[in-house]
């Protein structure tokens, strides 16, 4: 567009300049003889079209940088909205990639009845109910078991300093199950990435339908919001 504004400015301006020429003429001359404020009369009324011409093609070529400019910074705004949505996915695809990451770490602990063992000591007879905790998932550190009852009082805890994968440990519990009488365990532990965790379990027992004498532990792991 600029280019067309200067060669149609530049023809114009050579066609002025022969029409003032045969406008003029040999009457050239006699510019020597006038006033100069008629030489400058004269140069206004020559050159007034010319500058009213450069001025109205000097304004048609600022409109067209204008609207480049304008087109400019629209593409310029589009690729910026791009790159922002380009970098929240790439945000989004981290995070999803850390989490993945972080529950590769997580153990899955799975809580068992063992039975029961009846053992004499100084002449007591004590009631041990038998469970072993499974860790199926990654190793982990620090692990601690606390048995409760539902009203949070502590009946039995136990330490596990590391807890392999695929490893199973056993933990013992004295005299506390009643019949119908639920309980809670809750295992703490820390992870390798050095975020901490816990999983609770859920357990009661519960006498059978057929057997008037026998009963059974029931044991729920409680699926926490993430």
């Amino acid at each position: 567009m600029g280019r067309v504004l200067a060669v149609l400015g530049i023809v114009l301006t050579f066609g002025y300049l022969i029409f003032i020429w045969w406008l003029v003429g040999e009457r050239i001359s006699s510019l020597q003889t006038m006033d100069l404020n008629e030489v400058g009369d004269f140069l206004a009324g020559a050159f007034g079209p010319l500058a009213i011409l450069w001025l109205v093609l000097g304004f048609f070529q600022q409109g067209a940088e204008l609207r480049q400019s304008t087109e400019a910074l629209k593409l310029q705004a589009e690729e910026l909205k791009e790159s922002v949505l380009q970098q929240a996915e790439l945000a989004k695809a981290t995070n999803q990639s850390l989490r993945n990451y972080e529950l590769s770490l997580e153990p899955v602990f799975n809580f068992y009845f063992g039975g029961v063992e009846e053992e004499f000591f100084e002449g007591d007879l004590y009631i041990n109910n038998n469970f072993v905790l499974h860790n199926s998932g990654a190793r982990c550190e620090h692990v601690y078991v606390c048995v409760m009852r539902k009203d949070g009082t502590e009946i039995g805890a136990d330490r596990y300093p590391l807890t392999e994968a695929g490893g199973r440990y056993p933990l013992r519990i004295v005299d506390v199950l009643s019949e119908n009488d639920s309980h809670e365990v809750r295992v703490a532990y820390v992870k390798a990435s050095g975020l901490s965790g816990t999983q609770i379990f859920d357990f009661e027992k519960v006498r059978t339908h057929d057997d008037e004498d026998g009963w059974y532990v029931n044991i729920a792991k409680r699926i926490l919001p993430v």
